[in-house]
């Protein structure tokens, strides 16, 4: 979707290569997440759709951010989109965020709700900064791999079994990022 948006906008070139890349990827992030349950016809077809729109949305957003890094330091087009983002959301948390009773929230909540920040705002920054040496489709590749992390990460703490099928739908994401990675 990336690469798509990205040519549409003028700011990428589609090659045969990345396409394949492209498609052999996403096929494998769909096998391993059709596993699960992964599907439109059920109760969670909301959801996936709202996941589809999320990647709809990040491509244009990793299609318009990588022009800003020729001029830009990647901190500062982090600090802008988040102070942007912030604001923007407010309207719509605002009187739940009033309704938290902070100072009763126990270390672990804290400790969480700390990680998850950084690690988001680290993430977004890696990001902006990767795209400062690489294309766009080159970035919104290796969103396929979240699959197999979270795959990685549910096997390690026993919340699921690892098959071969899961290992050969990774392999196949991995081969995707490969293929769209390469000039």
């Amino acid at each position: 979707m990336v690469m798509l948006v990205a040519y549409l906008l003028g700011k990428e070139s589609i090659t045969i290569k990345k396409v394949i890349g492209v498609l052999v990827g996403g096929t494998g992030a769909y096998l391993l997440l059709s596993k699960s349950g992964f599907s439109i016809n059920n109760e969670t077809f909301i959801g996936d759709l709202l996941i589809l729109i999320n990647g709809a949305s990040y491509a244009v957003y990793l299609a318009i951010v990588k022009p800003l890094m020729a001029k830009y330091r990647a901190i500062t087009v982090i600090k802008w989109i988040f102070l942007l983002g912030g604001i923007m959301t407010l309207p719509f948390g605002s009187a739940q965020l009033a309704q938290v009773e902070w100072s009763v929230l126990p270390p672990i909540v804290w400790f969480s709700i700390i990680f998850i920040v950084v690690a988001t705002f680290l993430s977004y920054l890696l990001n902006v900064w990767a795209l400062k040496f690489v294309n766009s489709s080159v970035v919104g590749s290796y969103i396929y791999l979240q699959p197999v992390f979270a795959t990685f990460i549910a096997v390690t703490f026993r919340d699921d079994q690892l098959h071969l099928s899961t290992v050969v739908y990774s392999l196949i994401i991995m081969f995707g990022v490969y293929l769209v990675s390469q000039k």
